[in-house]
């Protein structure tokens, strides 16, 4: 390949590919990637290490839904979505140029997109607000409207049902005036008819005379036509006094039905006043409710007028919103696309950086085009007088660079063990040289006070190397009574006895032990010293087993032990001394 300049390849060997894949995919997916690949068992891990946990998702949309950045997907139309958030889509024609002016472009142009989106974004909420407390005001316009309308509707209600009283009261009242029109007529009719009907009698009963005269004077032979018509005129007058004493019955009826008319319409009467009254007093309620009706109908206007205005601003301002919330779609998806470019753009950049890398060491040759192929020439001739490559070289480099990489790391871990360790020992130094130096000042302070009650004199402890503790030696420095300080050296036995005597109590008030044993400490001491130890020793709150030959120390002791050779035999007595009394 790289002879021929053809290309490059990959190799991946089926024996040493280890890859880690996710069994279950997410909801709303199409499947893992892996699984749409149609390929012998065999080659199974080389599928799973190339596409790994990448799952196939119907579109953009599809894989919002699951979450951007949580898995690595690809769309049925070829856009890649990393799971860095990078997306990769579109139409590539040719090789985008990548420059770092171009990113310092894009990234002006996204900084003045986000200043537009912040802008955008204050003027929708400043919107929002307006058009918030606009439809507030709206709403309480609106129940104003109604409880206006309720009061009018009631009032109409109430005019209605006023008005329908009154026609009734009306009707009622034509009704009664028509009733009593007719019994007029009727009683007209009824008197008109009696009349007729006593003038008809009158005459008939005048006709019965004349018949009755004539019945006397008249011929035989006409006898009984007469009878015949005066049974035809009884006849008659039956049936006309049958219908006399009908009408005289319904005569009567009418009169009473007149009077109880007469009664009733005065009754009417009274009720048609009351009435009118009333009705009075309606016609003043419905020119109150009218007042108020077109009081209320005018506040209906103006709060519908208002309310118009109001649903007008609202118009505009929900045209005004929608119009930013577009500019902010627009902005949102052009500040979408220049993420995008510049994802692309860095990871092309960093690609780029990364193969820079890779020859960061190479010199640079600057020279013609024509040189550069002859030296290419003769490169391609070197490498093929290599002759044939190692091809387990690749392998060895990787065994032995992982064993160096153990190594060093071993070692980084032993460096660090070994600072620990150092760090370690510096703090017990530390803490070593402070207690050091804790005991020595009390026992320095305690030798001084000692030193002073034995013999009268000044004393003290020196560190001939306080720089280095571990190494220094102690040196004591004293004067007994009356002489100058001197070293332990230039003193006499006797006052070595005691600087030394003192040194030994000094450590014993620091840490008292248990007892302590001493073989004739006092031999090189006179009386008055010999006195003054005792009391010490006494008085130091320690055990002490002294062998001593002089006779003044017993007095001290709680007990003695006497020692004496007779014949070459040492000889113990026992000497029980009592409140310190030989």
């Amino acid at each position: 390949l790289r002879k021929k300049q053809i290309g490059r390849c990959t190799f991946l060997p089926l024996d040493k590919i280890r890859v880690r894949t996710q069994d279950a995919a997410p909801d709303g997916c199409l499947g893992f990637a892996r699984d749409y690949i149609k390929h012998s068992t065999k080659y199974k891990k080389v599928f799973d290490y190339i596409f790994g946990d990448t799952i196939v998702v119907k579109d953009i949309d599809a894989a919002k839904k699951i979450g951007v950045g949580e898995w690595r997907m690809v769309t049925l139309e070829g856009d890649l979505l990393e799971l860095s958030g990078a997306i990769t889509g579109g139409y590539k024609s040719e090789r985008a140029e990548i420059t770092f002016s171009n990113i310092e472009e894009l990234e002006g142009e996204i900084a003045e997109l986000d200043e537009k989106t912040k802008a955008m974004q204050a003027q929708y909420e400043r919107l929002s607000v307006e058009r918030n407390k606009k439809e507030q005001a709206l709403i309480a316009l609106r129940h104003k409207i109604n409880v206006e309308k309720d009061s009018f509707d009631k009032a109409n209600i109430e005019k209605n049902i006023s008005a329908e009283r009154r026609n009734t009261i009306r009707k009622r009242l034509n009704e009664v005036v028509e009733a009593i029109r007719r019994l007029d007529e009727r009683i007209q009719e009824s008197s008109l008819e009696i009349t007729t009907i006593q003038k008809k009698a009158g005459a008939d009963e005048k006709r019965l005379e004349e018949i009755m005269k004539k019945r006397g004077a008249g011929k035989k032979s006409k006898v009984e036509e007469l009878k015949d018509e005066l049974r035809d005129l009884a006849v008659e007058k039956t049936k006309l006094t049958e219908r006399k004493t009908h009408l005289l019955i319904q005569d009567r009826e009418t009169r009473d039905r007149i009077a109880w008319i007469k009664n009733s319409k005065q009754d009417i009467a009274n009720e048609v006043e009351t009435l009118k009254r009333n009705i009075g007093n309606l016609g003043k309620y419905l020119e109150d409710l009218e007042a108020s009706h077109n009081s209320v109908g005018n506040e209906i206007q103006k709060l519908s007028e208002e309310r118009v205005g109001i649903e007008d601003e609202i118009t505009a301002l929900s045209s005004k919103v929608g119009e930013i919330e577009a500019g902010m779609d627009s902005f949102s998806q052009r500040l979408s696309d220049y993420m995008v470019e510049k994802a692309k753009i860095t990871q092309k950049l960093e690609d780029l950086r990364k193969e820079y890398e890779r020859y960061k060491g190479v010199e640079l040759v600057e020279k013609s085009i024509k040189d550069l192929e002859e030296l290419v020439v003769k490169l391609e001739q070197n490498l093929t007088e290599f002759g044939s490559v190692n091809l387990r070289a690749v392998e060895t480099y990787d065994v032995i660079k992982k064993e160096y990489e153990e190594i060093t790391e071993k070692l980084e871990t032993l460096k660090t063990e070994r600072q620990s360790i150092f760090d370690f020992m510096d703090k017990i130094e530390q803490k070593k040289k402070a207690t050091f130096m804790e005991a020595f000042d009390k026992v320095k302070e305690n030798f001084e006070s000692i030193f002073a009650k034995l013999s009268d004199g000044k004393g003290t402890l020196i560190i001939d190397n306080p720089m280095n503790i571990s190494e220094a030696g102690l040196l004591i420095k004293a004067s007994p009574a009356g002489k100058k300080l001197m070293s332990l050296d230039a003193m006499s036995g006797g006052e070595k006895v005691l600087t030394s005597t003192a040194f030994l109590l000094a450590l014993q008030q620091y840490k008292p032990a248990f007892f302590y044993v001493v073989d004739e400490l006092d031999a090189a001491l006179d009386h008055r010293n010999s006195m003054r130890l005792g009391d010490m020793l006494a008085t130091s709150g320690s055990q002490f087993l002294m062998v001593t030959h002089n006779n003044n120390m017993l007095k001290y002791m709680n007990s003695a032990i006497g020692v004496s050779m007779k014949n070459g035999i040492s000889q113990i007595v026992g000497v029980r001394l009592d409140d310190k009394q030989t």
